[in-house]
């Protein structure tokens, strides 16, 4: 009989460990689960972070450059460009640019040609200042590389200035236009550029002013008016080579 109560005794003591010991194991498992549940949520906001912070990081603020290969009219001419990209304020609109350049007018090639051919080589040279303001879309990763397509106004005034001894005066020719470009800028060593690309546009000048006379007889040789005849609506190309920096 005390064998008996004895064996039932120490029966339910065996059950009571193996119920303590199964709660405490679903118990830790749940707690272990839940554990891991929580860090694996928190974990993804980071890793989320992480890769748009390392996104982020790549985007350039702008970038400057030195055009020492455009053609404005028949008129060459270095020129600094400028892209801001607004993708530095908010990554959605990465890749699209405010772009503006700063143009000196000089004397190109085909231009001392022309005169050469109308026997007038050397008679005036080129000179004035212009500009252009629009935007630009770059498809690069960094908001300034890559391929772009671009779309500008152009203004400026053009100086034909007598280049004689025998000839004074400058004749002044204000003008206006638009212009579309395209090209590629490729990205060195994350902080150099290196730009290849062209535009085309129309230019317009509706008047001009002053005029080249002779010196030695007072006649007139190259009068405002007939200048704007020739200028009127003058096609516009702009060839792209250039270099700077992006940040």
């Amino acid at each position: 009989m005390f064998k008996k109560a004895l064996n039932k005794t120490t029966l339910l003591i065996f059950l009571m460990i193996l119920n303590l010991s199964f709660l405490g194991h679903v118990s830790y498992s749940q707690v272990t689960d839940t554990a891991a549940e929580e860090s694996l949520v928190d974990s993804k906001p980071a890793e989320a972070k992480e890769e748009k912070s390392e996104s982020d990081s790549k985007i350039k603020y702008a970038a400057v450059e030195f055009n020492f290969g455009p053609w404005v009219g028949l008129t060459w001419g270095p020129s600094i460009d400028v892209d801001y990209n607004f993708g530095s304020l908010s990554s959605i609109v990465n890749g699209l640019n405010f772009h503006a350049s700063f143009v000196i007018h000089t004397n190109p090639a085909p231009f001392d040609a022309l005169l050469d051919a109308f026997g007038q080589a050397g008679a005036v040279k080129l000179g004035g200042f212009g500009g252009s303001a629009g935007v630009r879309y770059f498809f690069g990763d960094t908001g300034v590389d890559g391929f772009y397509l671009g779309v500008k106004s152009i203004f400026g005034s053009l100086d034909i200035i007598a280049n004689t001894t025998n000839t004074t005066g400058i004749i002044n020719i204000p003008y206006s236009g638009y212009a579309v470009d395209l090209g590629k800028r490729y990205m060195l060593m994350d902080i150099m550029v290196i730009n290849v690309g062209a535009g085309f546009g129309q230019m317009f000048a509706s008047s001009a002013s002053g005029s080249i006379i002779n010196s030695t007889t007072g006649a007139v040789d190259f009068a405002a008016t007939d200048v704007t005849g020739f200028i009127g609506f003058l096609p516009w190309f702009e060839f792209i080579l250039s270099v700077g920096v992006a940040f």
